[in-house]
């Protein structure tokens, strides 16, 4: 079902299917892309991917300090059923015809369902945060996005989930799915890693949590489920 409606959605973009997934849950850069495909075909990989983009299948994301770098763009599957089609029926299709669906669930959807919604999870606070500016919560506030930080000397990367762009500094916010309150250390553990990122300047750090805090706080921003979703 799922497939016949791409096939006639995107019958002009040859292999829709394959970058759907290769994508699945997860957010894939062009390099990431171009690696799994033929050699022969990469060259059709960028129009391909700005096709795919302006039908709203992807969504193409920089990080809001290097907007500009193709290299560091992610591609994300946009609609949330073809994410959880592309995560979990399609690489399991012939798993699925010889075990049933009931099995696999079992065995390869149920163990790994907190990874996928912790990435949905991290849409929704930022979603929360972009709402926010909108309705003028945020004053001064410039752009929002994820950062990415370099530490050229022990070449190690990574990424922050939400950032705030400010004219003096980011406020950064770390999204985090958790069955219970999340608890001060783990609070301080990543705050640690946030101030520890080279050639960044935090003005403020947050934290969101779907089911709340175990401590209250005048350090951190504090934001659960509640917050997000208007109760």
């Amino acid at each position: 079902m799922v497939e016949n409606t791409l096939l006639r959605e995107y019958s002009k973009i040859g292999p829709a299917l394959s970058i759907l997934g290769r994508i699945g849950n997860g957010r894939r850069t062009y390099g990431e892309l171009r690696d799994a495909f033929d050699q022969r075909n990469t060259g059709n990989l960028s129009r391909w991917l700005a096709k795919m983009t302006a039908n709203d299948a992807l969504i193409r994301s920089c990080p809001i300090n290097d907007r500009d770098n193709p290299r560091k763009a992610f591609y994300s599957i946009s609609d949330n059923l073809f994410r959880f089609y592309f995560a979990y029926v399609h690489p399991n299709r012939s798993r699925i015809e010889r075990v049933g669906a009931d099995a696999v669930y079992e065995s390869m959807v149920r163990p790994s369902l907190d990874t996928y919604i912790s990435y949905r999870f991290e849409d929704i606070a930022a979603q929360y945060s972009s709402r926010s500016a909108m309705e003028g919560r945020l004053l001064g506030i410039m752009d929002i996005g994820s950062y990415w930080h370099d530490d050229r000397r022990t070449h190690e990367h990574g990424e922050f989930d939400i950032v705030l762009e400010y004219a003096d500094g980011y406020d950064v916010f770390e999204a985090r799915f958790l069955r219970t309150a999340m608890q001060r250390s783990l609070a301080d553990e990543e705050a640690a890693k946030i101030l520890a990122a080279p050639r960044f300047k935090a003005r403020r750090i947050g934290f969101v949590s779907m089911e709340g805090f175990d401590f209250s706080s005048d350090e951190y921003m504090l934001i659960d489920g509640g917050m997000l979703y208007g109760d």
